[in-house]
Order: structure tokens, then C-alpha cells, then sequence
């Protein structure tokens, strides 16, 4: 599992395009259908969503970030992690967060 680059809106102090990409293991075909939960490095929970036939899950969290996490937002990222199902174990994966322009 992959967990890419996310946007911390600085108008908004919220995150745009947290993503995943969940491939197998094996023969690293995408993995469509896996629930992706997105978490900040504190633990709270910022959203979820499922993968696509490309392997890709992405959210943007409707919730605000305090002005005083963010800080601690842009230098810990968020995670990534997929549940499993009766195929594929479950999986973690770390993201980074920058700074949008306005």
C-alpha cells in the first residue's frame, strides 16, 4: 500500500486529496473495492473511502484543522489503512501533507 502527497487548504485548514493505492502483493495488480481509512498522525479519524478499479482511494476531509496542529499536521503526515477482506490482508500505508497555495 502506497499513501501519497495531500493538500492542507490554508483558507480552508482542510485536507484535500489524501489518497491510497493498494496493489498485491504478489503480482502488484490494483486491488478494487478495499475501505480505506484516512487518520492524522494524532489518530483522529479524517475520512474514508473505498479503491477504485486503479487500485486508488481518495478523500478530502470535510473537517477543519485547528491552527494550533498544524504544525504537527505538516510534519507527521496522515495514514492510510486498509481493513482486508477475505482475499487481501489489511495494510498501512504513511502520506505526506504540504501547504497549498492560495
Amino acid at each position: 500500500m502506497y499513501a501519497g502527497q495531500a493538500t492542507l487548504n490554508p483558507l480552508t485548514l482542510q485536507l484535500e486529496n489524501l489518497n491510497a493505492r493498494v496493489m498485491d502483493a504478489e503480482c502488484g495488480e490494483p486491488v478494487g473495492g478495499m475501505v480505506v481509512k484516512f487518520y492524522l498522525a494524532s489518530g483522529r479519524a479524517v475520512g474514508t473511502a473505498v479503491t477504485n478499479g486503479r487500485g486508488v482511494a481518495v478523500v478530502n476531509s470535510p473537517l477543519s484543522i485547528a491552527p494550533s496542529t498544524v504544525q504537527a499536521l505538516l510534519g507527521g503526515g496522515y495514514y492510510a489503512d486498509a481493513e482486508g477482506n477475505g482475499t487481501y490482508g489489511g495494510a498501512q500505508g504513511h502520506g505526506s501533507v504540504e501547504l497549498g497555495t492560495v
